[in-house]
């Protein structure tokens, strides 16, 4: 039986290879054949630090203001930091030489929210067509390897600092220190704070990834960017109420 699956796990994704292994995993265990259509991404990563950045490594008390002075020392002496945790098997696979050169940080505080609260959330899942689940051969298999990929067992060689909906967590073994120090810090989060990307509107996420380009060329700022995509649903509701108004306008004509 074959089944052909797409994924986000593209040729530079971090998790790729673990992904590669999970599926010659199924296939051994069931002689089914699994055609990945998950495409390859063309973006290359250049940025590396080459020597220490004369700052600390931000703990779960990290605030605002230190983030902010980090951020000029760090400027001062030209490097960009990269805040992703979900890149670090990137890390680990193309610049295993040179581990001891990145650290772990946590998101500072402010208002509120502690450091110790991560943003984060479910993104993922796996999803089966209509034409495989109606086909009685296909749909067995695809729900067999949905259920192989989502398995505490393999689902703990991809979670080292990514949120997990597993209900008995995922237990990551075989760490080297740069995944350790991301699952310590993992394991420190009081909370999850969703992303912004995921609690706003699909006309503000649309507007606003479009920009994105328009942000990394020059062409607009990052808070015009961001204006621009709250700004959507404030006219949205000028619209409902304008059409309230001539609604009520009319009834008094009427009357």
């Amino acid at each position: 039986m074959e089944l052909t699956v797409v994924t986000s796990y593209g040729g530079d994704d971090g998790n790729r290879k673990n992904y590669e292994n999970a599926v010659a995993s199924y296939e051994a265990a069931t002689g089914n054949k699994i055609l990945d259509a998950s495409g390859t991404s063309n973006e290359e990563w250049k940025a590396k630090v080459l020597s220490d950045c004369g700052v600390a490594v931000p703990g779960p008390d990290y605030t605002w203001d230190q983030f902010l002075t980090d951020c000029e020392t760090i400027k001062a002496k030209g490097y960009t930091p990269i805040d992703g945790s979900w890149k670090v098997n990137y890390f680990v696979e193309n610049y295993p030489d040179s581990l001891s050169d990145y650290a772990i940080a946590y998101v500072p505080a402010k208002g509120e929210r502690k450091a110790s609260e991560a943003i984060g959330g479910i993104s993922m899942g796996y999803f089966i067509t209509k034409k495989a689940w109606d086909d009685p051969a296909k749909q067995a298999a695809a729900v067999d390897f949905v259920k192989h990929m989502t398995s505490d067992e393999v689902m703990s060689t991809f979670v080292t600092t990514e949120v997990t909906a597993l209900k008995n967590g995922a237990s990551p073994s075989g760490l080297n220190p740069l995944q350790q120090a991301a699952a310590d810090a993992n394991a420190n989060i009081t909370g999850v704070v969703g992303a912004v990307q995921d609690t706003i509107s699909s006309e503000c996420k649309t507007d606003l990834f479009a920009n994105v380009q328009n942000v990394v060329t020059g062409k607009m700022s990052a808070a015009d960017a961001v204006n621009s995509a709250i700004a959507i649903p404030i006219v949205v509701l000028g619209v409902l109420f304008s059409n309230i108004a001539n609604r009520v306008f009319k009834s008094r004509d009427d009357i």
